[in-house]
C-alpha cells in the first residue's frame, strides 16, 4: 500500500486518535463507571465506594475541559439518586478543587451546564431530607433578602457595625 491511498491515512488517523492520552482517560472512565454501577447493584448494602474515588481521584489532575465534561456526565450517570451508597463519594468527587474549579472557570463558560446538572442531581437527592427539617435564620434572612432590597441595606449597616 502507498502512503496517498486515502483510506490508509484515514486508517492512521484514527489510529492516532485511539492512542491519544485522552482517547485513553475516556475509556477508562467509561469502564470504571459500569464496573461501579455493576458492584453498587450486585453489593446493594455491602457496596464500598471508597476505592472508587481513589481511582478517579487522579483524573484530574491536568484534565482538559474534554476530560472534565466526560467526569460530569459520568459523575451525572453516579448520582447519588441512582447509587445513593455513591453519595458521599460523588459529592467530594464534584466539589473537589481541581474539578468545580476548573470546570467553572474553562472556555467561556462551557462548563456551566454540566456543574449545573450535577447540582440538580445533588439537589434531587436532598429533596426529601430538606422538606422534613425546618428552616432555620439564615435561610429566612435569604428569603428576605431576595424579597425586600432594603433589606440590603439592613445587612450591610449590621456587618459594619461589627
Amino acid at each position: 500500500m502507498s502512503n496517498s491511498n486515502p483510506k490508509f491515512q484515514v486508517g492512521l488517523v484514527v489510529v492516532d486518535v485511539y492512542a491519544s492520552p485522552v482517547f485513553s482517560i475516556l475509556k477508562v472512565l467509561e469502564v470504571t463507571v459500569k464496573f461501579i454501577l455493576k458492584d453498587s447493584e450486585e453489593k446493594k448494602t455491602t457496596f464500598n465506594p471508597r476505592p472508587y474515588f481513589s481511582t478517579l481521584d487522579p483524573v484530574f489532575d491536568g484534565a482538559n475541559l474534554q476530560v472534565l465534561t466526560a467526569l460530569a456526565s459520568s459523575f451525572h450517570v453516579l448520582q447519588p439518586l441512582k447509587i445513593p451508597a455513591f453519595s458521599f463519594v460523588w459529592l467530594e468527587l464534584v466539589s473537589h478543587r481541581s474539578f468545580m474549579p476548573k470546570l467553572l472557570s474553562g472556555n467561556a463558560q462551557k462548563g456551566w451546564p454540566y456543574f449545573q446538572r450535577l447540582l440538580v442531581d445533588l439537589f434531587q437527592f436532598m429533596e426529601p431530607f430538606l422538606r422534613k427539617t425546618e428552616v432555620g435564620e439564615p435561610i429566612d434572612l435569604l428569603a428576605e433578602i431576595s424579597q425586600s432590597p432594603r433589606i440590603l441595606s439592613e445587612v450591610d449597616t449590621a456587618l459594619k457595625a461589627k
